[in-house]
């Protein structure tokens, strides 16, 4: 049995004892009542209650729910909704200034790229590295390129289709870790 595309997640438990279970993936069963509490929490027209969602991302975040989750967790997107427009202009805008230039340890990403592919069935999409990579080495001069920002930003880009969210939790979730 080839172990390629198999991700382990942490067991959901029920908050409800009379919640229906719900198959994300092969895996891992999520509560209909669970992925409701998600689904209304982030689709908030204001604001979303961040610390509502991490007490529900404590068991896990169902798939189809995590790339939102991940964007307010790490503060890519804020809680206050209300001038969202502007501000992913703004986010859009300091992504592809950065993209345009080139940086020297672009080889030393594909390395690591084709180094990790072998853990995939499909193929990694090694543009979408090394614009999220280059676009933080960029707007951060003083950072040295390390190669485990190739497996930092795997989830995100491979859960998240718009790169500006992918550059911008990546970019924060390595500002947390420093």
């Amino acid at each position: 049995m080839s172990t390629k595309h198999m991700v382990s997640t942490p067991t959901q438990y029920p908050y409800s004892p009379r919640a229906k279970p719900r198959t994300c993936g092969k895996h891992v069963t999520y509560y209909e009542d669970t992925v409701d509490e998600f689904f209304n929490l982030m689709t908030s027209e204001t604001y979303v209650d961040l610390t509502q969602l991490r007490r529900l991302s404590r068991y896990g975040i169902p798939g189809e729910m995590r790339s939102d989750a991940w964007k307010f967790l790490l503060g890519a997107e804020k809680a206050d909704r209300t001038d969202d427009m502007e501000r992913n202009q703004a986010k859009e805008s300091e992504f592809l200034n950065a993209i345009q230039t080139t940086f020297d340890e672009r080889s030393k990403v594909r390395t690591e790229i084709n180094k990790l592919q072998r853990h995939y069935a499909k193929p990694l999409p090694m543009a979408s590295y090394e614009n999220v990579i280059g676009a933080y080495l960029h707007n951060h001069p003083e950072a040295e390129f390390s190669t485990n920002w190739v497996h930092l930003a795997t989830p995100f880009l491979l859960t998240m289709s718009n790169r500006v969210d992918v550059y911008h939790c990546f970019k924060n979730l390595l500002e947390k870790l420093v």
